[in-house]
């Protein structure tokens, strides 16, 4: 819900009653829009214990972010009267938006997704924002400071979670830079946060300076706009900056988000229904109906929409999958778009509906102003035409992205991380052994940096280098396997057998069904003339891998120094059969670890 509008209310009493403070009630309105968070957190945590990130962030995605789009329909093809009123926005809107989200989603275009990203934050404020204005409303509190403050203050608290982290900048500005867009100076991007930051303490210090001030004037604001602005706000950070997985943070919010919104759709059209009789149309006086019953059958439909994203598993071809996500996104922008204006609070039946009482009884309609609504829509068609233009004519590469995203943000060790991972993608192993260096001054205890500095160093012919980091990373976690068994691998290269033998018998322990490592193990053996035990080993691998030619090479070899030659013979033809480059060895095989 949007509103940044001024409330034009009917003075009330000198004494406010504490029920006029909530919209349905402290019963209702404290867990399913205020403190909401505090039943989101658990159930989210409950459902990672059942379930994997992925399973739970595409159910939320599904029933909570696409599902929840469906309210706002109901409301703008349901209710006549609105429809009357913004019937061309409501039938134009929808042809453009599935044209434009259609192409985007077909050429892969990332300024779609950037410009849907912005706009999803901007539509979250916007209803933090709402619902402070609602509350305070409720108590006749319309001081026309108290409300651009309230404005100020939500967007520059959201907005510095974007600015001010470094997780959700490098999100946004990822998409920018595969589209194509310049390099942002690291300078650039400094001297933003600073003044972003000088104006959240200024704000902040104003908005608490004009809520005591309209305190001692005897017109307090809401108590309860203070409590939900302080949970939702500490709620966005923690979700997009505290979060360890910030896509499963981001889902997290959206279920506040989308129960939030839910409710407040449910309790506007009960009493939209009630009171507006032929004006809402049949649908809405059906679901929105006297029965608490038909609860279930607004949330049942709002599950099987929300369903619809699903369906792309059973897509027949990539283009039908595509037309489904262009569907899907054009929802989500239409959700965006039309909550800008179907929800205002200087609306007199928006402020009835909600149980706001006004001196006058005038619909104002807010008909197109062609002008102002154009100007509008250019901040969504401009950077998209533009992000289009870039991004088919620059077409960045991988290392490319990375690389400008690490000098925008050079001090997230993430973000360096990323750009490693892609020169190693691109076997630039020297480069990617200088970038994870620079990972390593930035968080000297990352594992996957120390990991796969170590691996690169011994491909590099840097052994005892690559040994030393693979030994700090298991310092730093005894238990990560891929550490452990490069280690054994590396120590194998340097002669020392015994080592390796030991690290390679730890990590096939924890990790007893790879045939790769239970054969890294069983080459070790070999190495150390324990002979038998290498021949149990290596069987047992070959039961999990029998097509592997280098575990029938090693079984080999391991039978060929006990003097069984007509065994070995038997698996050194099988591992030629299989690879015949083996063949290029006649002499007893030399040991390959890691390669089963």
């Amino acid at each position: 819900m949007t509103n940044p509008s001024p409330v034009s209310v009917k003075a009330g009493t000198a004494k406010t009653n504490a029920a006029d403070y909530w919209i349905a009630g402290a019963a209702r309105d404290l867990p399913l829009i205020v403190a909401t968070p505090l039943l989101v957190l658990p159930a989210v945590l409950l459902a990672r214990a059942w379930w994997s990130d992925g399973a739970v962030i595409l159910f939320i995605a599904a029933f909570g972010q696409l599902g929840h789009n469906l309210p706002g329909m109901m409301r703008a093809y349901g209710d006549r009267e609105l429809f009357s009123r913004y019937q061309i926005r409501f039938i134009v809107a929808p042809i453009a938006l599935i044209c434009v989200c259609a192409f985007g989603v077909f050429h892969h275009l990332h300024g779609l997704i950037l410009i849907s990203a912005v706009w999803a934050i901007w539509h979250a404020f916007m209803q933090t924002h709402g619902f402070a204005r609602i509350y305070d409303a409720k108590v006749n509190s319309r001081d026309s400071l108290t409300r651009w403050l309230d404005f100020a203050f939500v967007l520059v608290w959201f907005g510095g979670v974007i600015v001010l982290c470094d997780q959700p900048a490098s999100l946004l500005l990822s998409h920018y830079y595969n589209s194509g867009g310049p390099t942002v100076p690291a300078g650039w991007l400094a001297a933003l946060r600073t003044l972003w930051l000088t104006g959240m303490i200024l704000i902040s210090a104003a908005f608490v300076a004009q809520s005591i001030r309209i305190w001692r004037q005897g017109r307090p604001a809401n108590p309860v706009k203070f409590l939900l602005l302080s949970i939702s706000i500490a709620f966005y950070w923690f979700a997009y900056s505290g979060a360890e997985h910030i896509l499963v943070g981001a889902a997290m919010f959206d279920v506040f988000h989308d129960v939030q919104y839910l409710t407040i759709v449910w309790l506007f059209n009960r009493r939209r229904a009630a009171s507006a009789g032929l004006a809402v149309g049949p649908f809405t006086r059906f679901v929105f109906g006297r029965s608490g019953a038909l609860i279930g059958v607004y949330l049942g439909l709002i599950f099987a929409f929300g369903g619809i994203r699903y369906l792309e598993t059973f897509a027949a071809s990539p283009r039908a999958a595509d037309m489904l996500n262009g569907f899907i996104a054009a929802m989500g922008l239409l959700h965006y778009y039309y909550d800008g204006f179907i929800w205002k609070l200087r609306d007199h039946d928006n402020r009835s509906a909600l149980g706001i009482t006004s001196t006058s009884t005038r619909t104002r309609r807010l008909d197109f102003m062609w002008p102002a609504h154009g100007a509008k829509w250019l901040l969504f068609a401009v950077p998209l035409v533009l992000l289009f233009w870039t991004q088919a004519h620059r077409k960045p590469d991988e290392i490319a992205r990375a690389g400008a995203l690490a000098e925008t943000i050079p001090q997230s060790s993430t973000v360096q991380l990323d750009y490693a991972r892609a020169l190693e993608n691109a076997a630039a192993r020297r480069l990617a052994r200088d970038q994870y260096a620079r990972v390593l001054e930035l968080d000297p205890t990352s594992i996957e940096a120390h990991r796969r500095t170590g691996g690169l160093c011994v491909s590099l012919g840097e052994t005892t280098s690559g040994v030393r980091h693979l030994r700090r990373a298991l310092q730093i976690d005894s238990t990560d396997l891929e550490s452990r068994s490069m280690l054994g691998r590396a120590l194998f290269k340097t002669g020392d057998f015994a080592a390796a033998e030991d690290e390679l018998r730890q990590a096939a322990a924890i990790d007893s069904h790879s045939a790769v490592t239970v054969g890294d193990y069983g080459m070790a053996l070999v190495a150390t003339g324990k002979l038998a035990e290498a021949e149990r080993v290596l069987r047992d691998a070959l039961r999990r891998a029998p097509n592997s030619p280098q575990l029938h090479f090693q079984l080999g070899n391991a039978l060929f120094r006990q003097g069984r030659r007509d065994d070995a013979s038997a698996h050194f033809h099988r591992a030629l059969e299989l690879d015949p480059r083996l063949s290029r060895s006649q002499r007893p095989p030399q040991l390959r670890l890691g390669d089963s």
